[in-house]
């Protein structure tokens, strides 16, 4: 609504004359526009009054300004006594409004739930006519049906008329070479009608019925022929689901892949039969090597099977309603003839070189699953068992698999252990192989001997937990590790200590190489039982695991054969002890009588007697052949035992020899240092406190006689017999009886 001014008188002086208020704010220019958005005061007074105050002159007069006040206050009264009025009319007229627009609201929604029940009440309607209609409809189906039911037996009747009737006219169907699908049809229901026929009458109809159908299938099946040739898949398609009615279309399978290529072309045939003798495939460069070989012929076979089969599901889904059967029958037959002839013809070629043939099984059974299954899952085929595939190429290889490979174990250890006893000249304990032995490999050492046949057995175990029945697997481990227990432990290791421990006289020359040898193969033997305990645990108990009646034989047949080894060590250890401490014996018998005694003093410092030194070398020699075999707690009881022996020895063999006083004395003592020094070495506390001994005889011949009961008394002779004791002094050339006077 356009705002309205309002009027107002002229504002006069009291002389009667108008008052000089701002033409700006005249005329009713008092609005409420003025007062609408950020309204000031003081900006307000300032705009009204600045006119009235330019036209004054230098003195100032209020009374205009007083008559501006008054008559702009009675402006802005009436002002706002005309917007109250404005207010309440828009009041009024919002109540009007109100109350029409609630009246308004009242009335739709009256329409609406007036409409929304006819709406549910049509609907109503429509749901019974909707099923009415459905009900019509099911009835009209029904009766199209049996409509067409009946027409279909009055024409299957007029059909098996015309054919039991050779006399009868036949409709085009059977006479139009282009309704030989429809004929298809139509025959197939014709024979499961003539089936159920018994009438004489009918014997002609249900003859020909057969005979046509075995026609039409045969038709079909040279239609689907010829086009598969010109890869018409269009009428590959056609012909194919036709004839899915007769026998579930497996006429037209089996002949889709009875005509492929790979299965029959002379092409393909050779082709495979010269890869699987192209020997050029395969790197070979020792058949008894411990290396891997590789051959790449199953590689590239498979590969062509794969990429054959890929081409194929192609063709296959584009043609057969059920292309996970036709996939199925391939594949099968890919197996029973491709895979299975070609298996043949490679193992054939090394049928007479066992090592060469057991790798190649294994070889192929495992690229078998790894290539080829693995390639052929892809394709999804439902009810394919791989499994049941791979038995029945590998099956009959798999049942004689083990006793070849025994076989072939055996002759490999035989001939390394034949070249190494040709080398070493060392009888080894076997009877079974025949063949003429190789020339003997000097390159070859005990421990790599051990370690080769380890690897033989490690990779022959490797081949029995791929080509072994899941059953036959623990028992054929433990076979095959007691082939390594008898050529390695007893026909070598055993054999070679056996041999080792008979040492010769101390007189032979061959003595000392002798005992260095026997500690040496006591080394080697040590080492050859932790690689074989190694193999045990490391590759045999893996295959055994969950099978007490395999685990606990193979670990008990190691084990005897162990404590046989051990046993026989134990007693040359002995052996050797015995001949060592014998030697130093021989070595000690050449002293003579007259070492310690001397006539006159010497003018030199005392050295140690010849066979003193020469007894001292020989520990030392000892010591070294010692080393070469034993290390740990082995060592040190050994020495511990040796020094015990050799300390008897030097205490029986100091009492033989008399020793005069001063440089006698001196002499004795300077031998039996000598002794304690060349013990030191060995490195044993416990053996440098029983050598202590050796000192203090040395002293008996050097002290003052008053101190001998003293010695006898105190110190470490103090626990030494009387008898030998006494015996010890008594070889002093100025001994009397009462030096250390009686047995206590």
């Amino acid at each position: 609504m356009a705002s309205k001014k309002v009027a107002r008188s002229v504002p006069r002086t009291a002389k009667g004359q108008k008052s000089p208020v701002p033409n700006n704010y005249r005329d009713g220019v008092f609005n409420e526009e003025m007062f609408k958005g950020e309204f000031s005061p003081s900006d307000f007074i300032e705009k009204l009054c600045q006119p009235l105050l330019l036209q004054q002159s230098s003195e100032f007069d209020p009374v205009p300004l007083k008559d501006l006040f008054d008559n702009s206050l009675q402006e802005l009264v009436d002002l706002a006594s005309h917007v109250e009025s404005k207010i309440e009319e828009l009041a009024d007229e919002c109540a009007v409004a109100d109350r029409e627009h609630r009246a308004k609201v009242v009335n739709l929604n009256e329409q609406l739930d007036k409409h929304f029940s006819m709406f549910k009440q049509l609907d109503k309607r429509i749901g019974v006519v909707a099923t009415t209609a459905a009900r019509i409809g099911e009835r009209l189906e029904s009766v199209d049906q049996q409509q067409k039911r009946a027409e279909d037996a009055l024409s299957l009747i007029k059909y098996f008329m015309e054919l039991n009737n050779a006399s009868q006219e036949r409709s085009a169907i059977f006479t139009d070479p282009t309704q030989v699908h429809n004929l298809a049809h139509v025959i197939k229901k014709l024979s499961s009608i003539a089936v159920e026929l018994d009438l004489p009458t009918l014997s002609k109809g249900k003859m020909a019925t057969e005979i046509i159908s075995n026609s039409i299938e045969n038709e079909l099946l040279d239609q689907f022929e010829s086009a598969a040739e010109s890869k018409n898949f269009e009428k590959m398609k056609k012909c194919a689901y036709t004839l899915i009615e007769f026998n579930g279309g497996e006429s037209c399978i089996a002949r889709y892949i009875v005509k492929l290529g790979m299965f029959f072309d002379v092409e393909s045939l050779n082709k495979d039969d010269a890869l699987a003798n192209n020997l050029g495939k395969r790197n070979v460069s020792d058949p008894n090597s411990v290396e891997l070989f590789k051959d790449t012929r199953l590689d590239e076979f498979y590969a062509d099977i794969i990429q054959a089969c890929e081409k194929e599901h192609k063709v296959i889904c584009k043609v057969f309603p059920t292309p996970s059967t036709v996939m199925l029958l391939l594949v099968q037959r890919i197996f029973e003839q491709r895979v299975r002839n070609f298996l043949e013809t490679m193992l054939g070629l090394d049928s007479s070189d066992l090592p060469l043939y057991l790798w190649t099984l294994a070889m192929a059974y495992q690229k078998t699953q790894t290539i080829l299954i693995q390639g052929l899952k892809k394709f999804s085929v439902p009810g394919l068992d791989f499994n049941a595939l791979l038995n029945s190429i590998f099956c009959n290889y798999q049942d004689v698999y083990i006793e070849k490979e025994i076989l072939c174990l055996r002759n490999i250890f035989s001939e390394i252990l034949e070249k190494h006893s040709e080398k070493k000249n060392v009888p080894i304990n076997n009877a079974n192989n025949q063949s003429s032995p190789p020339p003997p490999d000097p390159e070859v050492t005990p421990e790599q001997l051990a370690r080769n046949i380890l690897k033989f057995s490690e990779r022959a175990l490797q081949r029995a937990s791929i080509l072994s029945h899941p059953p036959d697997l623990p028992s054929n481990s433990r076979r095959l590790f007691s082939a390594v227990i008898k050529y390695l432990g007893y026909d070598f290791l055993d054999s070679t200590v056996s041999a080792s421990i008979k040492l010769p006289a101390p007189t032979d020359p061959k003595c000392i190489p002798s005992i260095k040898n026997f500690f040496e193969v006591i080394k080697t033997s040590t080492l050859i039982m932790g690689l074989v305990q190694q193999h045990f645990n490391n590759v045999v108990n893996p295959l055994l695991i969950g099978n007490v009646n395999e685990v606990t034989p193979c670990r008990d047949t190691l084990n005897a054969l162990f404590t046989s080894l051990e046993g026989r060590l134990s007693s040359g250890l002995e052996n050797a002890l015995s001949t060592m401490i014998s030697l130093l014996e021989k070595i000690l018998g050449e002293q003579k009588k007259t070492d310690y005694k001397f006539d006159n003093e010497p003018t030199q410092g005392v050295e140690p007697t010849k066979v003193c030194l020469q007894a001292q070398s020989a520990i030392h020699q000892h010591h070294t052949l010692i080393l070469a075999g034993l290390d740990g707690k082995n060592l040190e009881g050994f020495l511990e035992e040796y020094s015990a022996r050799l300390l008897s020895l030097l205490m029986t063999h100091f009492k033989r020899f008399k020793v005069s006083s001063g440089a006698g004395g001196l002499r004795i003592m300077r031998d039996l240092a000598e002794y304690r020094e060349a013990v030191k070495s060995f490195k044993v506390a416990s053996i440098n406190t029983s050598f202590t001994i050796l000192g203090e005889i040395g002293k008996i011949y050097l002290i003052n006689p008053e101190n001998l009961i003293a010695v006898r008394d105190e110190g470490p002779l103090a626990n030494m017999d009387y008898n030998d004791l006494l015996t010890y002094v008594k070889l002093r050339d100025d001994f009397k009886s009462n030096w250390i006077g009686k047995n206590k």
